[in-house]
């Protein structure tokens, strides 16, 4: 599989530029170094003060693209490597290049100054809105950093019973396959009554029998569709986003769906995912999924294009 592995650069080398290198050899793709220096047209600016500024940010851009290619040329020197230099708001630049047959990767700065609030405003809206799979990768070290591929190594993706679940799973498989190691399916489910010392009061009648139903049938799937690989189930009576964090501590990637609306595109991320995503001790991948819009029908909430004389 060839692709564009887009990643942001920030003007520091950071963990997030050295994964999507290796993701862009693992892909045999190519690598998008990005910065936009968020110096935008504004009426607060004279012309000539708004071109001395961006004189400047491109001079301090095109150095931080320098540093990061030669910090990628030493690791991966047969890598195609090219550069954008954009004067934009960083996080419209990033979902511009997002696509389908890409990978974008940013990093979760901000990380570990407030408590709860690792994601960066940049990584939220990328994550939110790009087209595609992003991947988001924070400055903690994880243990799948700088280790050669291993069965003892493993992939964590979320089960859910939807289009976004089953490319999630797909995903994994596809990483896991690459990188030689194993996958873990977590299907995780809250339950009611949960008492301070852990017993359970009441629980729906059958709900568990019903997760893992649906765990087993997406693991059966994946197996079938790979058998090289190691793929391991796990069903636990926790919430969601608790439980993905909780086991995702060993993990090399963790593996999430994204949800699209029908109607209307506000934010591909659920409760589950951003919550995960302030959390995860390892980078986290959300797989998007094509959205079908039947043509010449505008979206619903969208403006419809009027031509002279024409109507909706």
């Amino acid at each position: 599989m060839s692709a564009d592995i887009v990643v942001g650069i920030d003007g520091s080398v950071g963990a997030e530029l050295a994964w999507a290198a290796d993701e862009a050899v693992r892909l045999a793709g190519r690598l998008v170094l990005v910065h936009a220096s968020s110096v935008v047209d504004s009426a607060a600016y004279s012309s000539a003060t708004l071109a001395m500024m961006r004189a400047d940010a491109s001079g301090y851009g095109n150095r931080v693209l320098g540093e990061a290619s030669s910090a990628v040329a030493a690791r991966h020197p047969e890598l195609p490597v090219s550069t954008v230099l954009r004067h934009q708001r960083p996080a419209d630049v990033l979902i511009e290049l997002s696509g389908p047959q890409s990978i974008v990767v940013v990093g979760s700065h901000g990380g570990n100054r407030l408590s709860g609030a690792l994601l960066g405003s940049v990584s939220q809206r990328v994550a939110a809105h790009a087209a595609g799979t992003v991947v988001v990768v924070g400055d903690r070290p994880h243990r799948g950093q700088g280790k050669q591929p291993s069965p003892d190594r493993e992939i964590l993706v979320g089960v859910s019973d939807s289009v976004g679940g089953r490319a999630a799973l797909d995903f994994a498989c596809a990483e896991a396959t690459r990188r030689s190691c194993r996958v873990t399916a977590v299907r995780a489910y809250g339950v009611f009554g949960r008492g301070r010392h852990g017993q359970i009061y009441a629980a729906m009648p059958g709900l568990r029998a019903h997760e893992a139903a649906v765990l087993t049938g997406a693991v059966a799937r994946a197996r079938a569709e790979h058998p090289e690989l190691t793929i391991d189930a796990r069903l636990a009576d926790e919430e969601p986003a608790e439980a993905l964090v909780a086991v995702a501590r060993d993990a090399e990637l963790l593996v999430l769906g994204c949800r699209h609306p029908d109607d209307h595109w506000p934010s591909r991320l659920g409760p589950i995912t951003g919550t995960v995503l302030h959390h995860a001790p390892c980078p986290v991948a959300i797989v998007g999924i094509p959205r079908t819009i039947e043509p010449d029908r505008p979206v619903a909430g969208e403006p419809a294009i009027l031509t002279p004389g024409g109507s909706r």
